[in-house]
């Protein structure tokens, strides 16, 4: 009796070692995981910071390269009439008062297709306005990319905020907003992005009143919803005639 009490107490002992053993091991594997989790984390945060950096670096690389792409960033003279501001922010960049596609737009939409259009393609101001163009979308698929990148964590919101920053110095420029436009039209933006991007161009008076003259479109309550109407029509033609040829 007295053996079978001791090694009972004996099997309680070890017992409690042994759940001691497990608590602490499981506590320790939880503490090792937390720990992977967070270096993981903190390797894609500096992976996007990275990425988002390079990309700014190629920018001004082709900004000292060519300085009338620096035009983008030029500071607006202090005017209300928006659409001359606009005009004077396209002849930065032309340098050519005397072309008339620094006058014969009358909104933002207007602007892409000339800058676009076929006619005259090769004009040597409208190849320097294109150029600027592509500075400007890649600027706003950068504030794209910081975006979706805080809403899957790989950033926290002070980083997205330093992108978003370039509102600040180029929200009210006209060819940001042929960016804008035809990201916006053709769907390469999330609409969720769309919803950030509206809110913070219109966060201030000065840019909403520009806006309002050169893309009124944008402050429509259904601007948000329409984006990617280009796809759409493409999907709704190839539909139709999917449904002719069965």
């Amino acid at each position: 009796m007295n053996n079978n009490s001791s090694r009972n107490k004996i099997i309680g002992v070890f017992n409690v070692i042994f759940l001691g053993l497990t608590a602490t091991c499981a506590i320790i594997g939880v503490i090792i995981a937390f720990w992977a989790v967070q270096q993981y984390k903190r390797n894609n945060n500096a992976q996007m910071i990275n990425t988002l950096l390079g990309s700014d670096t190629e920018i001004y690389k082709l900004m000292i390269d060519k300085p009338y792409l620096q035009g983008i960033l030029a500071l607006p003279p202090k005017d209300r009439n928006y659409k001359s501001i606009a005009n004077q922010m396209l002849e930065i960049i032309t340098y050519d008062k005397n072309d008339n596609i620094c006058v014969e737009w009358k909104d933002i939409p207007e602007l892409y297709e000339i800058m676009f259009g076929l006619k005259d393609f090769n004009n040597n101001n409208k190849q320097k306005l294109r150029e600027v163009y592509f500075i400007a979308e890649t600027i706003l698929f950068d504030i794209l990319t910081a975006f979706e990148a805080k809403n899957y964590n790989l950033i926290n919101e002070e980083d997205y905020e330093t992108y978003t920053g370039y509102f600040s110095e180029i929200g009210n420029n006209p060819i940001f907003l042929c960016a804008v436009y035809w990201s916006h039209k053709n769907g390469y933006i999330t609409k969720r992005f769309a919803q950030d991007l509206k809110k913070k161009l219109l966060a201030n008076p000065k840019r909403k009143s520009a806006i309002e003259v050169l893309y009124p479109d944008l402050l429509k309550g259904d601007w948000i919803d329409r984006g990617g109407e280009v796809q759409q029509k493409i999907l709704s033609y190839a539909n139709d005639v999917a449904g002719e040829r069965r």
